[in-house]
């Protein structure tokens, strides 16, 4: 553990004093990902919390699309792919953490919490009726879930 810290802060001066050009990898990793969602007004924490707990997922969606990190998307993506299964009991049940933390994330000041849930339940009854969810992978069912959460 003491290593990853080191490792960690040395990287972080790396960061901060090359100047990370544009829409640089320092910059997603303070922007994106758990980090940002825990750390939302001191990105150096949540520089350091992505590179101990989440780099894969964080820098990826920085990278494809830049868009996503200033606001819930990118949280919401990581979000559901370290809690996959866990959402679906909860989709199932009607309520739960991760439900009310998507919700808050990413539904309109018009819609409550509620009105959330019922049509991403509604949304998400009709995938897993398909007979082709049986064979998905999981990424595919990840990838299913965070569309009908975004849109």
């Amino acid at each position: 553990m003491k290593k990853g810290i080191l490792a960690a802060a040395v990287f972080v001066g790396l960061l901060m004093s090359t100047g990370v050009q544009a829409r640089g990898l320092g910059e997603m990793l303070e922007e994106c990902g758990f980090g940002a969602m825990v750390f939302p007004d001191k990105p150096t924490n949540a520089l350091i919390s992505n590179l101990l707990f989440g780099v894969g997922a964080t820098t990826t969606s920085g990278v494809t699309t830049p868009s996503w990190c200033k606001g819930g998307e990118a949280s919401v993506a990581v979000i559901i792919h370290e809690s996959y299964e866990q959402i679906e009991k909860e989709i199932a049940a009607g309520q739960g953490q991760y439900l009310s933390l998507l919700s808050d994330l990413v539904k309109g000041a018009e819609q409550t919490e509620e009105e959330f849930v019922a049509q991403l339940r509604v949304e998400f009854t009709q995938f897993v009726s398909q007979p082709k969810f049986a064979s998905l992978e999981r990424a595919d069912k990840i990838e299913a879930l965070y569309d009908m959460v975004i849109n």
